[in-house]
């Protein structure tokens, strides 16, 4: 089982309510929260701290979370893992998987299947180490 206090996400939204919401079982959970409102913000946490997992909007002024992703792939080595929760089109699903954009849940979303995803990854993450 994940030490949940040993483990940090990031949730990216340029909505604070949204962030909230996302944010919501993982803080009940013990697990630490950083928050950003846009990509620009965020790869700024990632670079400054130890971020596990960041759970991310797509379309946000400042940085988008396309943007975000790439820099991630790009400049950060092991990169965290970034899961997508947005409200997208047929198109940009398949954009998003032709970058290799493992997961994404769209908006509306149910916080459970997020929260249990989450888990499995960051429980293969413990054990692949």
């Amino acid at each position: 089982m994940i030490l949940q206090k040993t483990m940090t996400l990031l949730v990216v939204d340029d909505e604070p309510d949204m962030r909230e919401i996302v944010a919501f079982e993982f803080k009940k959970s013990g697990f630490n929260i950083l928050m950003a409102s846009n990509g620009k913000e965020a790869f700024e946490i990632i670079r400054n701290n130890n971020v596990d997992l960041v759970l991310s909007d797509v379309n946000m002024p400042n940085g988008s979370g396309i943007e975000l992703f790439e820099k991630i792939k790009q400049e950060c080595h092991p990169a965290p893992t970034v899961i997508f929760i947005t409200a997208c089109s047929s198109d940009l699903m398949q954009e998003l998987t032709k970058m290799g954009v493992t997961y994404v849940f769209s908006k509306p979303f149910n916080r459970k299947d997020v929260f249990e995803k989450v888990l499995e990854i960051l429980n293969q993450q413990v054990q692949n180490h």
